[in-house]
């Protein structure tokens, strides 16, 4: 084998590998969704531009909102999980219950960012790939570690 035909073949099984690597999602939500497919899913929820606020009736796996937003390098999904409970106090699920939804999928986080925002720490789990990245946006409050959403970038 020569020089060039290694580094060709050596190429060849990276973007194999590369092309096998599933694309970020949620609840069948990707950088790759169409924004009117994902309205669709959500009978009782009115869209607005990019975004869909989720009614009552609409919402499942802890999903209150979804927003598809920009194109190419700008393309951002925001899944967002905060409902109202019956005293109209936010709640949201904890963020251990979505990490491992995301664990089981797409293995452990690569890294977790924790910082002060406001009043409330954060220690967001984040994966990546090599053209995407996959944030779980977490935040401490009663002791207790909460996931606000989920955030899908191009890397």
């Amino acid at each position: 084998m020569t020089a060039a035909s290694g580094r060709a073949l050596y190429a060849l099984l990276l973007w194999g590998a590369h092309a096998q690597i599933p694309a970020f999602s949620f609840a069948g939500v990707s950088l790759g969704s169409n924004f009117q497919d994902i309205a669709a899913r959500y009978p009782h929820s009115s869209p607005q531009s990019e975004y869909v606020s989720l009614a009552p009736e609409d919402v499942h796996d802890h999903i209150s909102a979804i927003e598809v937003s920009g194109s190419g390098p700008t393309r951002r999904v925001r899944i967002t999980f905060e409902t109202r409970g019956a005293g109209g106090q936010a709640e949201y699920p904890r963020c251990a219950t979505i990490e491992a939804q995301l664990s089981g999928r797409f293995g452990r986080p690569h890294a977790v960012r924790r910082f002060m925002e406001e009043a409330s720490p954060r220690a967001d789990r984040l994966w990546r790939s090599a053209t995407e990245e996959l944030t779980l946006l977490c935040f401490a409050e009663r002791g207790q570690l909460w996931a606000e959403a989920v955030q899908i970038t191009p890397r």
